[in-house]
């Protein structure tokens, strides 16, 4: 081994050491291979065969990885440069497209599920906070929150749409909007 090499690789060098059994991911010309034999070409790009693999390619095909703050409220951030010193339940490689679309039902970090409209998945979009946001699928008789008008609220189960069609004829009230799922 050239010192070249030894100076390339030597942070995966040592992790290989200490453990040979786990092998090395080696990036061959047709993708990934997991290697036990490692030969440190200069050329090459070896990875240690740790938790954090799946992010560790990432990162080398050109992705961001993020690792997720709860200081305040969880939120994915960016990382810059990526130690991966956390437990690796904290890091996701970045969504290349939002994770849900205009019209879907999600709930915010603080429990607030609503219908997200144009201006909402704008806001969302520019401020890169679908991390405090996730999607919401409705579950048959969970009681939900709806508002038939400005002042007047009704606590139902949910029920698929046709219910909420007899709902209309039987109170002669609006269709009424969903708002909120009720949590113990």
């Amino acid at each position: 081994m050239t010192a070249e090499q030894a100076h390339k690789h030597n942070t995966v060098i040592k992790w290989f050491c200490d453990n040979p059994e786990k092998g090395v991911w080696f990036d061959h010309s047709d993708g990934w291979r997991l290697i036990y034999e490692p030969l440190w070409a200069t050329a090459a790009t070896y990875l240690p065969n740790d938790e954090y693999i799946k992010f560790r390619i990432a990162l080398v095909d050109g992705e961001t990885i993020q690792y997720l703050d709860e200081s305040v409220h969880p939120k994915w951030h960016d990382t810059h440069p990526v130690l991966f010193c956390m437990l690796v339940e904290r890091y996701r490689i970045k969504p290349t497209k939002p994770e849900f679309s205009i019209g879907d039902w999600i709930t915010h970090y603080n429990g607030f599920t609503y219908r997200v409209c144009e201006s909402q998945f704008t806001i969302i979009t520019d401020n890169n906070t679908w991390g405090d946001h996730t999607l919401w699928e409705p579950i048959i008789n969970e009681y939900v929150c709806y508002a038939v008008n400005e002042t007047e609220y009704v606590v139902l189960p949910y029920t698929p749409s046709e219910w909420l069609t007899k709902f209309v004829e039987t109170t002669k009230f609006y269709p009424p909007e969903f708002i909120a799922t009720l949590k113990d």
